[in-house]
């Protein structure tokens, strides 16, 4: 069985690529990689290929081990910019971005810089629309989701009863009259 490189065209037996030690352990640091990372690595690593040789395995496995590094990382920083959450998504997201955008030109990548870049964008948007979103719960408190019921213990802890919040019907009119307080700041115009 011939297998064929989708990154660089290289054509050779199974038993060839798996007598590699470079090819072994680059496969498996891709398989190690987070989810959806390694689907998108092979084609990614294709724009890192010179235009009239194949890459090394030696050189694919350098590039994989500096990408578990960026990926790992979970976050994203380009020169002095404000680090930003980068989960693997968004590592995925830019690679895919980078492949579509170079689509038939090799541009012949030496390192991980542009896409960096590329990533840094795409965290950079997410976390802003999540900031949005945080200061807009804060400012709507009604627009946040329910996290489910809330005891009436949790809310007013001055009111008497038991764990449930059962109390005789005196025990609940002294709690009506605190609630009423609470309302009214203190007045006691019923």
């Amino acid at each position: 069985m011939r297998l064929v490189c989708p990154g660089c065209g290289c054509t050779a037996s199974l038993e060839a690529w798996a007598n590699d030690a470079d090819c072994r352990a680059t496969l498996a640091a891709i398989v190690k990689l987070p989810a959806p990372v390694p689907a998108a690595v092979l084609p990614y690593l294709s724009l890192f290929r010179p235009e009239a040789r194949a890459l090394t395995w030696k050189k694919v496995l350098k590039l994989v081990n500096e990408l578990a590094l960026l990926v790992g990382s979970g976050h994203v920083q380009v020169d002095k910019l404000v680090s930003r959450p980068c989960p693997a998504r968004i590592w995925a997201q830019a690679m895919d971005d980078m492949v579509a955008n170079f689509n038939g030109k090799r541009p012949h990548f030496k390192n991980h810089t542009y896409l960096r870049k590329v990533a840094y964008d795409l965290a950079d948007s997410a976390d802003v629309k999540q900031e949005r979103q945080t200061i807009n719960e804060e400012r709507n408190p009604s627009s946040r989701q329910s996290t489910g019921p809330t005891k009436i213990s949790q809310v007013l802890p001055d009111l008497e009863g038991d764990s449930e919040g059962r109390c005789s019907p005196k025990v609940a009119q002294e709690n009506l009259k605190k609630i009423r307080e609470m309302i009214n700041g203190g007045d006691h115009a019923e």
